[in-house]
């Protein structure tokens, strides 16, 4: 019994890593998306390039996303 009570808790700890590391991971998302959000604002050039790279990959969900972003 005492070994699957250490599996348990192995498997509890793998859990919360695994959790801390999907919300590290959303952060830094979140971070990238706002840094290339206001550098977009700020440098036309910049703004072509992201624009052109989301075209290249046919996500036109993310291009309106992304274009709404900009304008506001």
């Amino acid at each position: 019994m005492k070994i699957q009570e250490e599996i348990d808790r192995y498997k509890e700890k793998i859990k919360t890593l695994q959790k801390k590391k999907n919300e590290t991971i959303k952060k830094d998302k979140e971070i990238i998306g706002d840094f290339i959000i206001a550098q977009s604002k700020k440098d036309e050039n910049f703004k072509t390039k992201i624009i052109e790279a989301i075209s290249q990959n046919n996500n036109d969900k993310i291009l309106n996303i992304f274009k709404n972003y900009i304008d506001k």
